[in-house]
């Protein structure tokens, strides 16, 4: 179960029509530690308007989650607010700041892959980046600006299961790593 009552209750409990991305740091912080443990070596670490990130992932308007395991990226979050869904332009730069994500953590990949995490709010996409043929999954296409690039929402089963399988193959991957 990725959410707890707690967690759960956390996001039923945010305004959807809130435009602050900060809103939505407590219960992601603690969805992502609840997935991802400590004692297990994970830390998950929130960048917001981080100097350290590239000038194009430095947004008020946009929060990032970097997962790591023994300071390596094994998963990442990109969070807007709910509003950015019903918005064609904003939802083209999140799909440009997920690539510009990729790129930027893709020199630090250890696993074959690095999954990320496109999030309006509750609903969200999955993004797959294949470290071999470096290529990100979906493609970058002129749809990238249709709603149904968020299919999920972490408050239905539908979309908790599909949060649970990429969690879960991220630990798959990172098994082998910690031993």
């Amino acid at each position: 179960m990725a959410l707890t009552p707690n967690i759960r209750n956390q996001f039923t409990n945010l305004d959807p029509a809130t435009a602050l991305t900060t809103a939505y740091h407590g219960p992601y912080s603690d969805l992502l530690t609840n997935l991802f443990p400590a004692s297990s070596f994970f830390q998950t670490v929130l960048h917001h308007n981080d100097p350290s990130l590239p000038l194009s992932l430095q947004s008020r308007s946009t929060t990032i989650f970097i997962v790591t395991q023994l300071s390596r990226p094994v998963f990442f979050t990109v969070i807007k607010p709910y509003y950015a869904l019903q918005d064609a332009a904003e939802r083209i730069a999140a799909d440009a700041e997920m690539r510009e994500a990729f790129r930027y953590l893709a020199g630090d990949l250890r696993l074959p892959r690095l999954f990320g995490l496109s999030v309006m709010g509750t609903r969200f996409g999955i993004y797959e980046y294949t470290a071999a043929g470096e290529t990100i999954v979906p493609s970058y296409e002129a749809s990238a600006a249709v709603e149904d690039r968020w299919p999920y929402d972490v408050l239905e089963p539908r979309g908790e299961q599909k949060l649970l399988e990429a969690v879960e193959a991220v630990k798959d991957m990172c098994e082998p790593v910690v031993k």
